[in-house]
């Protein structure tokens, strides 16, 4: 549904103290994988996103610093451990979790459907062993877990989503920013702006910031050359003037662009 296209935030008490996040954008339903396909005037777009900003938001509350990735632990799983990137994305999910939780949770959050990499039994792991590790991980903010602390955090997350926004549109109200809670999705040449003005709403509020960083699975390879052939349905002939410029006037600029360096 590519006409919605109008944000509106999701509080989640009647003093918009907790929640505050926005919804309603289709770029923000659709699966994250896709993200990379998305364009702006034809343009490949970059995605920046704030790293670790709930676990930073919370030492930087208490006056302190986090140091190194907030996700990674010192449990090795029994099963798949070669998968340290997968193990440390299941890690995050029951980090936030944890937060999330009013009460103490005796079972992790349920996998979503078809994602095995979210169960207990892929990791071959306990859920006594990931709180253990967690607090053992962090116990400058063990008090933090299971209080429902999550919510705050995104009342704090959507504050500065509505900074980020805002600046970007103050710098140029051409500039079209795609947010996804603590992410953005612009145009790639607008990518140090971007940089910059996400660095400065968190520098406001706490002095000091966790670098945003480009999403590796949702950045488009910038040398990629994607398959010509998807977009048109008649056999293309590389080696005919007449069929490259047919498709050159089929796909967008920055495919076009691909598209005359791969025959250059």
């Amino acid at each position: 549904m590519l006409s919605k296209r109008s944000l509106y935030r999701v509080f989640n008490d009647a003093e918009f103290r907790t929640g505050g996040r926005f919804y309603g954008g289709w770029w923000q339903e659709i699966p994250s994988k896709f993200r990379d396909r998305i364009t702006i005037d034809g343009k490949r777009t970059v995605q920046l996103d704030y790293s670790g900003l709930h676990p930073h938001i919370l030492y930087h509350e208490k006056g302190l610093e986090l140091k190194d990735d907030p996700y990674q632990v010192s449990l090795i799983p029994s099963k798949n451990a070669e998968d340290t990137e997968g193990f440390r994305k299941f890690i995050k999910r029951c980090f936030n979790a944890m937060l999330n939780a009013e009460a103490e949770m005796t079972r992790p959050p349920k996998a979503s459907k078809g994602k095995p990499k979210e169960t207990l039994g892929h990791w071959g792991v306990t859920w006594k062993q990931i709180v253990k590790t967690v607090i053992k991980r962090h116990p400058d903010i063990e008090g933090q877990f299971f209080t429902g602390a999550g919510l705050r955090l995104q009342r704090i997350d959507s504050d500065l989503c509505e900074a980020v926004v805002l600046a970007m549109i103050k710098c140029s109200p051409e500039i079209v920013v795609l947010p996804v809670h603590d992410s953005f999705i612009v145009h790639h040449g607008y990518k140090d702006e971007l940089m910059g003005m996400m660095l400065g709403a968190y520098c406001v509020k706490y002095g000091n910031i966790p670098l945003p960083k480009a999403s590796e699975d949702m950045v488009v390879e910038i040398t990629g050359v994607p398959e010509w052939d998807s977009w048109s349905s008649p056999p293309i002939d590389y080696d005919s003037p007449a069929d490259l410029l047919e498709l050159a006037g089929m796909v967008p600029s920055e495919r076009r662009l691909n598209l005359f360096r791969k025959t250059g």
